[in-house]
């Protein structure tokens, strides 16, 4: 996994403007278990579309993956103003608040 992200990163400094390469870079960062890195480079890709569900969804897995529910929780409710109603936001808005409530 990590070869491939490595070659996905080589990729993005050839074309920095590819959204969906981007979104399996952050993709395969998320699979591997860095989740720091992930979340960065989600910020970034929201930066250029900041209503881009794929990198707003990344973005608030790896903040759940790192533990940080509140910025979950707020990833998740900021992309649901917008879209008023998306499942996979809102099971995993869920899954935050029943982890802070036990």
């Amino acid at each position: 996994p990590r070869a491939y992200s490595e070659l996905l990163r080589d990729f993005l400094d050839e074309c920095p403007e590819d959204v969906r390469l981007h979104q399996r870079f952050v993709e395969s960062l998320l699979a591997q278990g860095d989740s720091r890195e992930a979340a960065v480079e989600a910020l970034l890709l929201l930066e250029n579309d900041p209503y881009h569900f794929g990198a707003s969804l990344l973005l608030a897995q790896a903040y759940f993956e790192l533990g940080l529910l509140n910025h979950c929780v707020l990833a998740c409710e900021n992309y649901l103003r917008v879209a008023g109603y998306c499942f996979e936001f809102e099971e995993l808005r869920t899954r935050c608040r029943a982890v802070t409530a036990v």
